[in-house]
Protein backbone atom coordinates (compact mmCIF):
# COMPACT_ATOMS: atom_id res chain seq x y z
CA UNK A 1 0.00 0.00 0.00
CA UNK A 2 1.54 3.23 -1.43
CA UNK A 3 1.85 6.27 1.72
CA UNK A 4 -0.57 9.32 1.22
CA UNK A 5 1.25 12.72 -0.20
CA UNK A 6 0.03 15.73 0.57
CA UNK A 7 0.48 18.69 2.82
CA UNK A 8 0.20 18.85 6.52
CA UNK A 9 -1.93 21.59 7.87
CA UNK A 10 -3.14 22.10 11.91
CA UNK A 11 -4.13 23.93 14.40
CA UNK A 12 -1.83 24.42 17.31
CA UNK A 13 -3.90 25.49 20.06
CA UNK A 14 -2.78 27.21 22.94
CA UNK A 15 -5.10 26.48 25.32
CA UNK A 16 -5.42 29.50 28.24
CA UNK A 17 -2.44 30.99 26.44
CA UNK A 18 -3.83 33.86 24.04
CA UNK A 19 -1.37 36.20 21.44
CA UNK A 20 -1.69 39.76 20.65
CA UNK A 21 -0.69 40.85 17.21
CA UNK A 22 -0.87 43.98 15.53
CA UNK A 23 -2.08 44.21 11.87
CA UNK A 24 1.08 43.85 10.65
CA UNK A 25 0.61 40.21 11.07
CA UNK A 26 -2.87 39.73 9.03
CA UNK A 27 -2.54 37.66 5.97
CA UNK A 28 1.33 37.12 6.68
CA UNK A 29 2.98 33.79 6.05
CA UNK A 30 5.71 32.93 8.45
CA UNK A 31 8.12 30.09 7.77
CA UNK A 32 10.24 28.38 10.31
CA UNK A 33 12.19 25.04 11.03
CA UNK A 34 11.21 22.48 13.61
CA UNK A 35 13.10 19.17 14.17
CA UNK A 36 14.20 19.23 10.16
CA UNK A 37 10.75 20.04 9.00
CA UNK A 38 9.76 23.46 7.02
CA UNK A 39 6.59 24.87 8.27
CA UNK A 40 4.86 28.04 7.39
CA UNK A 41 2.26 29.84 10.13
CA UNK A 42 -0.81 31.28 8.45
CA UNK A 43 -2.20 34.40 10.00
CA UNK A 44 -5.74 34.74 9.19
CA UNK A 45 -7.35 37.74 7.06
CA UNK A 46 -10.30 39.71 8.54
CA UNK A 47 -13.32 40.24 6.24
CA UNK A 48 -16.54 42.45 6.73
CA UNK A 49 -19.41 42.90 4.65
CA UNK A 50 -21.40 45.00 7.53
CA UNK A 51 -19.67 48.28 7.49
CA UNK A 52 -21.78 49.64 10.39
CA UNK A 53 -21.72 46.51 12.93
CA UNK A 54 -18.20 45.93 13.98
CA UNK A 55 -19.04 42.61 15.64
CA UNK A 56 -19.42 40.74 12.28
CA UNK A 57 -15.63 40.34 10.78
CA UNK A 58 -14.46 36.54 10.01
CA UNK A 59 -11.87 35.19 9.78
CA UNK A 60 -10.95 34.33 6.12
CA UNK A 61 -8.22 32.23 4.30
CA UNK A 62 -8.57 34.48 0.62
CA UNK A 63 -5.04 34.44 -0.72
CA UNK A 64 -3.79 31.74 1.61
CA UNK A 65 -2.72 28.28 0.41
CA UNK A 66 -4.03 27.01 3.12
CA UNK A 67 -7.64 25.20 3.66
CA UNK A 68 -9.50 23.41 6.72
CA UNK A 69 -11.97 21.84 4.59
CA UNK A 70 -11.58 18.39 6.47
CA UNK A 71 -11.33 20.60 9.65
CA UNK A 72 -14.69 22.72 9.84
CA UNK A 73 -16.34 21.77 6.96
CA UNK A 74 -16.96 23.90 3.57
CA UNK A 75 -17.25 26.95 5.41
CA UNK A 76 -15.81 29.94 6.70
CA UNK A 77 -14.11 30.53 10.45
CA UNK A 78 -15.69 32.45 12.37
CA UNK A 79 -13.30 34.95 14.25
CA UNK A 80 -13.68 33.60 17.57
CA UNK A 81 -12.06 30.35 17.15
CA UNK A 82 -8.63 30.79 15.24
CA UNK A 83 -8.50 35.06 15.90
CA UNK A 84 -10.67 37.64 18.01
CA UNK A 85 -10.74 40.92 16.71
CA UNK A 86 -10.99 43.65 19.06
CA UNK A 87 -9.43 47.12 18.02
CA UNK A 88 -10.49 48.63 15.00
CA UNK A 89 -10.24 51.88 12.99
CA UNK A 90 -11.99 52.72 10.36
CA UNK A 91 -13.67 49.62 9.78
CA UNK A 92 -10.86 47.54 9.57
CA UNK A 93 -8.92 45.80 12.55
CA UNK A 94 -5.81 47.16 13.94
CA UNK A 95 -5.20 44.50 16.63
CA UNK A 96 -6.60 40.96 17.61
CA UNK A 97 -5.85 38.18 19.32
CA UNK A 98 -5.41 34.50 18.75
CA UNK A 99 -4.91 31.08 20.50
CA UNK A 100 -4.77 28.51 18.24
CA UNK A 101 -2.30 29.15 15.17
CA UNK A 102 -2.52 27.98 11.78
CA UNK A 103 0.27 25.71 10.67
CA UNK A 104 1.45 24.08 7.11
CA UNK A 105 4.15 21.70 5.95
CA UNK A 106 6.17 24.38 3.51
CA UNK A 107 5.78 21.41 1.33
CA UNK A 108 4.03 17.85 0.24
CA UNK A 109 5.15 14.92 3.24
CA UNK A 110 4.06 11.36 3.90
CA UNK A 111 1.63 10.14 6.05
CA UNK A 112 4.33 9.09 8.47
CA UNK A 113 6.18 12.20 8.42
CA UNK A 114 2.92 14.06 8.76
CA UNK A 115 2.00 11.68 12.09
CA UNK A 116 5.60 12.63 13.16
CA UNK A 117 4.95 16.46 12.80
CA UNK A 118 1.92 16.08 14.56
CA UNK A 119 3.88 15.05 17.55
CA UNK A 120 6.61 17.44 17.58
CA UNK A 121 4.16 20.05 17.26
CA UNK A 122 3.08 19.46 20.68
CA UNK A 123 6.58 20.08 22.05
CA UNK A 124 7.42 23.34 19.84
CA UNK A 125 3.91 24.81 20.97
CA UNK A 126 5.21 24.88 24.92
CA UNK A 127 8.51 25.86 23.23
CA UNK A 128 7.49 28.74 21.52
CA UNK A 129 4.82 30.42 23.60
CA UNK A 130 7.71 30.37 26.80
CA UNK A 131 10.79 31.97 24.54
CA UNK A 132 7.76 34.72 23.47
CA UNK A 133 6.35 34.71 27.21
CA UNK A 134 10.81 35.68 27.86
CA UNK A 135 11.29 37.73 24.88
CA UNK A 136 8.57 39.60 25.22
CA UNK A 137 8.40 39.55 28.52
CA UNK A 138 4.86 39.29 29.31
CA UNK A 139 2.28 36.59 30.74
CA UNK A 140 0.35 34.90 27.76
CA UNK A 141 -2.35 33.55 29.98
CA UNK A 142 -3.37 37.02 31.35
CA UNK A 143 -7.11 37.71 30.56
CA UNK A 144 -7.57 40.67 28.12
CA UNK A 145 -11.52 40.43 28.19
CA UNK A 146 -13.63 40.60 32.13
CA UNK A 147 -17.26 41.02 32.66
CA UNK A 148 -17.97 43.16 35.47
CA UNK A 149 -21.53 42.71 36.66
CA UNK A 150 -23.44 46.25 38.88
CA UNK A 151 -24.99 45.42 42.01
CA UNK A 152 -28.16 45.39 41.07
CA UNK A 153 -31.08 44.01 42.55
CA UNK A 154 -33.06 41.14 40.12
CA UNK A 155 -36.60 41.72 40.49
CA UNK A 156 -39.45 40.36 39.02
CA UNK A 157 -43.48 40.19 39.19
CA UNK A 158 -45.20 36.38 38.78
CA UNK A 159 -48.95 37.00 37.64
CA UNK A 160 -51.41 34.81 39.66
CA UNK A 161 -53.58 34.39 36.41
CA UNK A 162 -53.58 30.30 35.34
CA UNK A 163 -50.60 31.09 32.72
CA UNK A 164 -47.86 31.99 35.03
CA UNK A 165 -46.38 35.30 33.21
CA UNK A 166 -42.92 36.23 34.70
CA UNK A 167 -41.97 40.12 33.74
CA UNK A 168 -38.48 41.70 35.18
CA UNK A 169 -38.61 44.76 37.04
CA UNK A 170 -36.38 47.42 36.17
CA UNK A 171 -35.60 50.89 35.25
CA UNK A 172 -35.42 51.93 31.51
CA UNK A 173 -32.02 51.72 30.00
CA UNK A 174 -31.01 49.79 33.39
CA UNK A 175 -27.57 47.73 32.41
CA UNK A 176 -26.32 44.85 34.64
CA UNK A 177 -22.97 44.55 33.35
CA UNK A 178 -20.50 45.84 31.26
CA UNK A 179 -17.67 44.21 29.05
CA UNK A 180 -14.52 45.47 29.44
CA UNK A 181 -11.27 44.67 26.75
CA UNK A 182 -7.60 46.30 27.95
CA UNK A 183 -5.40 45.74 25.25
CA UNK A 184 -2.01 44.75 26.05
CA UNK A 185 0.87 45.37 24.00
CA UNK A 186 0.90 43.27 20.13
CA UNK A 187 3.82 40.69 20.09
CA UNK A 188 5.71 42.24 17.17
CA UNK A 189 6.79 39.92 14.26
CA UNK A 190 10.50 40.42 14.78
CA UNK A 191 10.36 39.21 18.59
CA UNK A 192 7.80 36.86 16.83
CA UNK A 193 10.51 35.40 13.98
CA UNK A 194 12.85 35.75 17.28
CA UNK A 195 11.03 33.20 19.62
CA UNK A 196 10.68 30.99 16.12
CA UNK A 197 14.57 30.64 15.93
CA UNK A 198 15.25 29.52 19.19
CA UNK A 199 12.50 27.16 19.57
CA UNK A 200 14.52 25.83 16.71
CA UNK A 201 16.93 25.35 18.61
CA UNK A 202 14.89 22.40 21.13
CA UNK A 203 15.54 24.05 24.22
CA UNK A 204 14.06 26.27 26.34
CA UNK A 205 14.93 29.45 28.28
CA UNK A 206 17.31 30.12 30.75
CA UNK A 207 15.27 28.98 34.10
CA UNK A 208 16.01 32.48 35.88
CA UNK A 209 14.03 33.91 32.58
CA UNK A 210 11.16 31.18 32.62
CA UNK A 211 11.01 31.95 36.79
CA UNK A 212 10.72 36.16 36.19
CA UNK A 213 7.65 35.04 34.10
CA UNK A 214 6.35 32.44 36.69
CA UNK A 215 6.77 35.92 39.47
CA UNK A 216 4.70 38.01 36.80
CA UNK A 217 2.10 34.91 36.76
CA UNK A 218 1.51 35.41 40.71
CA UNK A 219 1.61 38.81 40.05
CA UNK A 220 -1.26 39.36 37.82
CA UNK A 221 -3.10 36.96 39.83
CA UNK A 222 -2.10 39.36 42.75
CA UNK A 223 -0.35 36.54 44.78
CA UNK A 224 2.39 39.23 45.58
CA UNK A 225 4.00 37.05 47.92
CA UNK A 226 4.29 34.19 46.00
CA UNK A 227 5.73 37.06 42.88
CA UNK A 228 8.47 37.86 45.04
CA UNK A 229 9.40 34.58 46.10
CA UNK A 230 9.63 33.85 42.31
CA UNK A 231 12.08 36.86 41.42
CA UNK A 232 14.03 36.01 44.44
CA UNK A 233 14.85 32.41 43.05
CA UNK A 234 15.28 34.24 39.63
CA UNK A 235 17.80 36.87 41.03
CA UNK A 236 19.76 33.61 42.91
CA UNK A 237 19.66 31.40 39.96
CA UNK A 238 20.70 34.43 37.65
CA UNK A 239 23.94 35.26 40.71
CA UNK A 240 25.17 31.35 40.62
CA UNK A 241 25.15 31.79 37.10
CA UNK A 242 26.81 34.49 37.00
CA UNK A 243 29.67 33.58 39.68
CA UNK A 244 30.36 30.24 37.84
CA UNK A 245 31.28 32.19 34.89
CA UNK A 246 33.16 33.95 36.91
CA UNK A 247 34.95 31.79 38.50
CA UNK A 248 35.42 29.32 35.84
CA UNK A 249 39.07 29.95 35.59
CA UNK A 250 39.67 28.49 39.49
CA UNK A 251 40.27 25.37 40.58
CA UNK A 252 37.51 23.11 40.69
CA UNK A 253 38.06 22.41 44.43
CA UNK A 254 38.02 25.69 45.01
CA UNK A 255 35.25 27.14 43.38
CA UNK A 256 32.81 24.37 44.66
CA UNK A 257 34.06 25.59 48.46
CA UNK A 258 32.82 29.16 47.25
CA UNK A 259 30.01 28.41 45.74
CA UNK A 260 29.02 26.13 48.66
CA UNK A 261 29.06 29.14 50.91
CA UNK A 262 26.64 31.44 48.46
CA UNK A 263 23.33 29.93 48.31
CA UNK A 264 21.50 33.24 49.63
CA UNK A 265 20.76 36.48 47.60
CA UNK A 266 23.59 38.63 50.03
CA UNK A 267 26.00 36.40 49.66
CA UNK A 268 26.46 35.58 46.59
CA UNK A 269 26.28 39.62 45.50
CA UNK A 270 29.43 39.68 48.34
CA UNK A 271 30.93 36.90 46.44
CA UNK A 272 30.60 38.72 42.91
CA UNK A 273 31.44 42.15 44.16
CA UNK A 274 34.75 40.85 45.71
CA UNK A 275 34.92 39.52 42.13
CA UNK A 276 35.19 43.40 40.77
CA UNK A 277 31.53 42.69 39.17
CA UNK A 278 29.05 45.78 40.33
CA UNK A 279 25.66 44.35 41.29
CA UNK A 280 23.01 47.29 41.92
CA UNK A 281 21.87 47.94 45.81
CA UNK A 282 18.35 47.64 44.17
CA UNK A 283 18.86 43.72 44.13
CA UNK A 284 19.24 43.04 47.81
CA UNK A 285 17.17 46.15 48.82
CA UNK A 286 13.86 45.67 46.61
CA UNK A 287 14.36 41.94 46.25
CA UNK A 288 16.49 40.39 48.97
CA UNK A 289 15.00 42.69 52.28
CA UNK A 290 11.35 42.38 51.37
CA UNK A 291 11.11 38.50 50.77
CA UNK A 292 13.36 37.89 54.06
CA UNK A 293 10.80 40.09 55.69
CA UNK A 294 8.25 38.09 54.26
CA UNK A 295 9.39 34.88 55.53
CA UNK A 296 11.15 35.58 58.78
CA UNK A 297 8.77 38.20 60.10
CA UNK A 298 5.28 37.68 57.90
CA UNK A 299 5.23 40.68 56.55
CA UNK A 300 2.53 41.27 53.59
CA UNK A 301 3.60 42.07 50.53
CA UNK A 302 2.28 45.08 48.18
CA UNK A 303 1.51 44.87 44.57
CA UNK A 304 4.30 47.75 44.51
CA UNK A 305 6.64 45.51 46.03
CA UNK A 306 6.49 43.05 43.91
CA UNK A 307 6.41 45.19 40.94
CA UNK A 308 9.88 46.73 41.82
CA UNK A 309 11.34 43.85 42.61
CA UNK A 310 9.66 41.75 39.15
CA UNK A 311 11.20 45.48 37.35
CA UNK A 312 14.39 45.09 39.33
CA UNK A 313 15.58 41.81 38.65
CA UNK A 314 14.36 42.18 34.95
CA UNK A 315 17.09 45.12 34.63
CA UNK A 316 19.84 43.02 36.20
CA UNK A 317 19.03 39.66 34.44
CA UNK A 318 19.02 41.25 30.80
CA UNK A 319 21.98 43.65 31.58
CA UNK A 320 24.12 40.43 32.67
CA UNK A 321 22.62 37.46 31.04
CA UNK A 322 21.24 38.75 27.97
CA UNK A 323 19.47 36.21 25.75
CA UNK A 324 21.34 36.50 22.39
Amino acid sequence: MSKIIGYFESTVNFRKKTFQFSDEAIGKVIPFKFKNMNYQIHFPKFESNHSSIRENFEVTRANTKIGLNWIEGNKRNNSSDYGYAHAFRDNRVIRFSASSLIIRSSKPIDSSQALKSKENLSTWRDLISSWIEVLHFHDLEVKNLFVEQDRLIEAYIISTGKKKIVTRIKKRNEVSSTIHVSSSSHIELKVFRRALRKAEEGIFPPSYYTMMISGLKHLNKKMYRQAIFDVSTAAEMALTELLDRKLSSINPINKKSILSDTQQLNNLVRALRTTGEIISQDLQGKIGTPRNKAIHEGMEISEQQAREAISTARTFIESKLSIK
